[in-house]
């Protein structure tokens, strides 16, 4: 059996992923808390389990009856891993007919399920971020994919003489406010056995302009409940991640970065965080604004319309005609709860105008928009 030691988790296994080759230690004679995952063949014995949910990329068993734990299955049917229910050992069956490499890929997939679900047991916490070290200190860029997180990390390394944590899943303490670096990764695949105290988490949003501000304790708190590991098959568990989460706020500041991706943001942000912090905004509670149940934005020949739907036909007297500014704002407030800030940052990225032409337009059309009972 090899050893890995995973921030505060000793990880005994017969075999690991190359990734964890950092990780790997003389095994201490007293350690911290372990968890023990041995290889099998075969596969389980399905008749006793029934599949209770999705998550990420695999399936989550639970016991028909006596059987305690939990099954964790890769989608593509490669590989399963029973994981006991304090999470301090667990086995990989491995079917004998599934090819070496793909029975690896399940095996790293659901090693790391495994061992993620230990650390949060551990009070320990699992964050969607890219995150450097610069000046002894973390810095974490979250957001969901595609929001440009790891762009902005990668800057930093490039240009302000950062280097890498991890560029996906960072492991947190909250209680010490501590980053950690893990031995999985998403697609930049790094992996470094470091640790740092977190100074900052900041949800990266695109703008044309430079804005640092703090979050109210609300605006955090549903932000990291959509970035952070909450394994919801497991109510004991998510309840212990929910409990980290309210810890990780009072130990580590969550702000909204508003910025562009050139190499001079990156500066003035450095700049903001560990030079000027004066410069960073106070909190600011926003109102969410949607459209309205029973309508619909569509386009005709060219034009826009908000027509009423359903029930509303009746109370509400004909359509809407829309231009076109007028029915992106109303479409992007159908897919979701939006703030001012949000729509304004979307004319900014979508028409070229002055930010106070924009927002003066804005509040023009939104007066109008609730004037005519079409936003709630």
């Amino acid at each position: 059996m090899e050893y890995y030691q995973i921030g505060p988790l000793g990880l005994l296994t017969e075999s690991a992923p190359e990734s964890y080759r950092p990780f790997r230690k003389m095994r201490p004679a007293m350690g911290g808390a372990e968890l023990t995952v041995e290889r099998v063949s075969g596969v389980p014995e399905l008749g006793v389990w029934r599949r209770l949910a999705e998550h990420a990329m695999m399936n989550v068993w639970k016991p028909k009856a006596e059987e305690a734990g939990w099954l964790l299955e890769d989608r593509s049917c490669s590989g399963w891993m029973w994981v006991a229910q304090d999470y301090r050992t667990a086995r990989f069956y491995a079917p004998d007919h599934c090819p070496q490499q793909a029975l690896q890929q399940a095996f790293a997939l659901l090693l790391q399920a495994a061992v993620e679900c230990a650390l949060i047991r551990q009070g320990f916490l699992v964050l969607h971020a890219a995150c450097v070290r610069i000046e002894g200190q973390g810095v974490a860029f979250s957001g969901p994919s595609g929001s440009g997180k790891s762009t902005r990390a990668l800057q930093w390394t490039q240009h302000l003489d950062g280097t890498w944590i991890s560029g996906d899943r960072p492991m947190i303490d909250p209680d010490s406010g501590s980053v950690y670096g893990v031995p999985w990764d998403g697609k930049e695949q790094i992996f470094t056995n470091v640790c740092a105290p977190l100074r900052c988490i900041m949800e990266v949003r695109r703008a044309g302009h430079t804005q640092l501000r703090r979050m109210t304790a609300a605006q955090a708190r549903s932000f990291l409940a959509g970035q952070l590991l909450i394994p919801m098959w497991d109510t004991a568990l998510a309840a212990r991640a929910l409990s980290g989460m309210e810890r990780l706020l009072r130990s580590v500041p969550i702000y909204r970065l508003y910025s562009d991706q050139d190499e001079q943001t990156a500066q003035e942000i450095y700049e903001t965080l560990f030079r000027f912090p004066q410069r960073i905004r106070d909190k600011k509670e926003e109102t969410k604004m949607k459209l309205k149940q029973g309508f619909e934005v569509v386009e005709m020949e060219g034009d826009y319309l908000a027509l009423p739907t359903g029930e509303n036909v009746a109370a509400f007297a004909g359509s809407v005609v829309l231009n076109e500014v007028s029915a992106a704002l109303l479409r992007e407030m159908a897919q979701r709860e939006c703030s001012r800030e949000d729509l304004l940052e979307l004319l900014l990225n979508e028409y070229e105008v002055e930010r106070e032409v924009a927002a003066a337009d804005l509040d023009g059309i939104l007066k109008t928009f609730s004037e005519l009972g079409l936003i709630q």
